[in-house]
Protein backbone atom coordinates (compact mmCIF):
# COMPACT_ATOMS: atom_id res chain seq x y z
CA UNK A 1 0.00 0.00 0.00
CA UNK A 2 1.25 3.47 -0.82
CA UNK A 3 1.72 6.20 1.73
CA UNK A 4 2.02 6.25 5.48
CA UNK A 5 -1.67 6.39 6.34
CA UNK A 6 -3.22 4.63 3.37
CA UNK A 7 -5.44 6.04 0.64
CA UNK A 8 -8.35 8.41 1.12
CA UNK A 9 -10.69 5.86 -0.49
CA UNK A 10 -9.77 2.25 -1.25
CA UNK A 11 -12.00 -0.01 -3.30
CA UNK A 12 -11.14 -3.64 -2.62
CA UNK A 13 -13.24 -6.40 -4.15
CA UNK A 14 -15.93 -4.15 -5.54
CA UNK A 15 -18.11 -5.62 -8.30
CA UNK A 16 -20.79 -4.00 -10.49
CA UNK A 17 -20.82 -0.70 -8.61
CA UNK A 18 -21.91 2.74 -9.78
CA UNK A 19 -19.99 5.22 -7.60
CA UNK A 20 -19.22 8.92 -7.40
CA UNK A 21 -16.05 9.31 -5.34
CA UNK A 22 -14.44 12.51 -4.03
CA UNK A 23 -11.26 11.97 -2.08
CA UNK A 24 -8.30 14.18 -1.13
CA UNK A 25 -5.27 13.14 0.92
CA UNK A 26 -2.01 14.80 1.94
CA UNK A 27 0.41 12.18 0.60
CA UNK A 28 -1.26 8.85 -0.08
CA UNK A 29 -3.38 8.08 -3.15
CA UNK A 30 -6.68 9.96 -3.18
CA UNK A 31 -8.42 6.87 -4.59
CA UNK A 32 -6.91 3.37 -4.78
CA UNK A 33 -8.45 0.58 -6.84
CA UNK A 34 -7.61 -3.00 -5.89
CA UNK A 35 -9.85 -5.78 -7.13
CA UNK A 36 -12.46 -3.50 -8.72
CA UNK A 37 -14.39 -4.99 -11.62
CA UNK A 38 -17.32 -4.19 -13.94
CA UNK A 39 -17.91 -0.83 -12.24
CA UNK A 40 -18.65 2.76 -13.25
CA UNK A 41 -16.74 5.46 -11.36
CA UNK A 42 -16.57 9.25 -11.52
CA UNK A 43 -15.73 12.15 -9.22
CA UNK A 44 -12.43 13.70 -8.11
CA UNK A 45 -9.16 12.40 -6.69
CA UNK A 46 -6.16 14.17 -5.24
CA UNK A 47 -3.09 13.09 -3.30
CA UNK A 48 -1.44 16.45 -2.65
CA UNK A 49 2.16 15.12 -2.54
CA UNK A 50 1.39 11.70 -3.96
CA UNK A 51 -0.96 10.05 -6.47
CA UNK A 52 -4.51 11.06 -7.39
CA UNK A 53 -5.83 7.69 -8.65
CA UNK A 54 -3.84 4.50 -8.13
CA UNK A 55 -4.56 1.05 -9.60
CA UNK A 56 -2.59 -1.42 -7.49
CA UNK A 57 -2.57 -5.14 -6.70
CA UNK A 58 -5.11 -7.69 -7.77
CA UNK A 59 -7.48 -7.89 -10.71
CA UNK A 60 -8.92 -4.51 -11.71
CA UNK A 61 -10.61 -4.83 -15.09
CA UNK A 62 -13.63 -3.92 -17.22
CA UNK A 63 -14.27 -0.63 -15.40
CA UNK A 64 -15.49 2.65 -16.86
CA UNK A 65 -13.95 5.66 -15.16
CA UNK A 66 -15.49 8.78 -16.66
CA UNK A 67 -15.32 12.53 -16.16
CA UNK A 68 -12.94 12.26 -13.21
CA UNK A 69 -11.06 15.34 -12.00
CA UNK A 70 -7.48 14.49 -10.98
CA UNK A 71 -5.39 17.45 -9.89
CA UNK A 72 -3.19 18.83 -7.12
CA UNK A 73 -1.15 15.58 -7.10
CA UNK A 74 2.41 14.85 -8.18
CA UNK A 75 1.15 11.92 -10.32
CA UNK A 76 -2.42 11.87 -11.62
CA UNK A 77 -2.95 8.20 -12.54
CA UNK A 78 -0.64 5.35 -11.52
CA UNK A 79 -1.12 1.77 -12.76
CA UNK A 80 1.16 -0.82 -11.14
CA UNK A 81 -1.04 -3.93 -11.15
CA UNK A 82 -0.09 -6.59 -13.68
CA UNK A 83 -3.78 -7.49 -13.83
CA UNK A 84 -5.16 -4.02 -14.61
CA UNK A 85 -6.71 -4.50 -18.02
CA UNK A 86 -9.51 -3.31 -20.27
CA UNK A 87 -10.36 -0.31 -18.11
CA UNK A 88 -11.68 2.75 -19.96
CA UNK A 89 -10.86 6.24 -18.73
CA UNK A 90 -13.16 8.58 -20.67
CA UNK A 91 -12.75 12.36 -20.53
CA UNK A 92 -10.50 12.51 -17.46
CA UNK A 93 -9.04 15.88 -16.47
CA UNK A 94 -5.40 15.86 -15.35
CA UNK A 95 -3.73 18.89 -13.80
CA UNK A 96 -0.62 17.29 -12.29
CA UNK A 97 3.10 17.61 -13.12
CA UNK A 98 3.09 13.94 -14.22
CA UNK A 99 -0.40 13.02 -15.47
CA UNK A 100 0.12 9.27 -15.99
CA UNK A 101 2.62 6.62 -14.88
CA UNK A 102 1.48 3.21 -16.13
CA UNK A 103 4.13 0.57 -15.41
CA UNK A 104 1.92 -2.50 -15.84
CA UNK A 105 -1.41 -3.73 -17.13
CA UNK A 106 -2.63 -4.00 -20.71
CA UNK A 107 -5.39 -2.84 -23.03
CA UNK A 108 -6.40 0.11 -20.84
CA UNK A 109 -7.96 2.94 -22.87
CA UNK A 110 -7.51 6.64 -22.20
CA UNK A 111 -10.19 8.36 -24.26
CA UNK A 112 -10.35 12.12 -24.83
CA UNK A 113 -8.16 13.24 -21.89
CA UNK A 114 -7.83 16.92 -20.94
CA UNK A 115 -4.63 18.35 -19.45
CA UNK A 116 -4.31 21.47 -17.30
CA UNK A 117 -1.37 23.89 -17.19
CA UNK A 118 0.49 21.89 -14.52
CA UNK A 119 0.66 18.76 -16.74
CA UNK A 120 4.01 18.48 -18.48
CA UNK A 121 5.74 15.13 -18.05
CA UNK A 122 4.10 12.13 -19.73
CA UNK A 123 5.81 9.20 -18.06
CA UNK A 124 5.56 5.53 -19.05
CA UNK A 125 2.35 4.43 -20.77
CA UNK A 126 2.84 0.67 -20.60
CA UNK A 127 -0.49 -1.01 -21.21
CA UNK A 128 -2.33 2.25 -21.98
CA UNK A 129 -3.65 3.37 -25.36
CA UNK A 130 -4.54 7.06 -25.59
CA UNK A 131 -7.05 8.46 -28.12
CA UNK A 132 -6.37 11.12 -29.29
Amino acid sequence: MSGRFGPGTRLNYVLNADLSLYSVTAGSPGIMLTQTQFSRLNGAASGITGIGLSVEQGYTFANSISAIDIEASQVGLSITSLYANRNTFSSPYFNCPTPIVALAGYSNLLLNPSYGAASQNMASLTGVVSLP
